[in-house]
C-alpha cells in the first residue's frame, strides 16, 4: 500500500529542479537536497514500521515545498504544526495520500479561490491531522489515475491502528476536509 505514491511526483520534481537551474540557479541546490531527502525517506525510512514524527513532518514540509515550487506565487497553502513531542512514532507515509489528493483536486492554481490548509497537532499520545482544500466550481480532471488513496489509508489504519483512530472525510460541495485522529 505504501508504494502507491503518485509516480508523477518524481518526474515533475526533476523538471522543476531543471527549470530552477536556469531561472534561479541559487535555489536549485537547496531544492535538489530536499528532493534527495524526500526520496531517501520514501525509499529507506518508510520501510520501518514506525518513524519519529519529526521525520514525517520534515518529509511533508519538503513535499509541500516541492509541489509549490513550480507555481508558488500567491498559492494559499499552509501547514501548521503544533506538536509537543516530535519523538512520538507513527507509521510512515500515512498522511501523504491526503495531501496529494488535496493538490490533485483543489485546483490550487486558482489564486482567487483555491486553497489547501493542513494542520498537525498532538496532545499526549494523540495526533490530529487535518487537510482541507477548495473544490473547484467547474469539474475537471488533472490525472486519470486515482481513486485508491483514501481507501488505502483506511486499510492501513485498520491494520496499524485498530480501534485507535477516527477518520472523517467531509465533502461540503465547496470544500473537502479530512479529519484524522490517531492514538499512537
Amino acid at each position: 500500500l505504501k508504494s502507491q505514491i503518485n509516480p508523477h511526483f518524481l518526474f515533475n520534481s526533476l523538471n522543476n529542479v531543471y527549470a530552477l537551474t536556469i531561472t534561479r540557479p541559487d535555489q536549485a541546490s537547496d531544492q535538489l537536497l530536499k528532493l534527495s531527502d524526500i526520496l531517501r525517506y520514501m525509499l529507506y525510512d518508510s520501510n520501518e514500521d514506525r518513524v519519529p514524527l519529526d521525520r514525517e513532518i520534515k518529509y511533508l514540509k519538503n513535499y509541500l515545498s516541492f509541489v509549490q515550487l513550480k507555481d508558488s506565487s500567491g498559492m494559499d497553502v499552509s501547514f501548521d504544526v503544533e506538536v509537543t513531542d516530535v519523538n512520538l512514532t507513527i507509521a510512515p507515509l500515512l498522511f501523504i495520500p491526503f495531501v496529494e489528493n488535496a493538490f490533485k483536486h483543489s485546483q490550487i492554481e486558482d489564486i482567487k479561490n483555491g486553497f489547501i490548509h493542513i494542520t498537525l497537532n498532538s496532545k499526549g499520545n494523540q495526533l490530529t491531522f487535518e487537510v482541507e482544500n477548495s473544490i473547484p466550481s467547474k469539474k475537471y480532471i488533472k490525472d486519470e489515475v486515482g481513486g485508491i488513496g483514501i481507501k488505502n489509508v483506511q486499510q492501513r489504519l485498520e491494520i496499524l491502528y485498530p480501534g485507535k483512530y477516527f477518520l472523517d472525510v467531509i465533502n461540503t460541495g465547496n470544500t473537502f476536509r479530512v479529519h484524522l485522529k490517531i492514538e499512537v
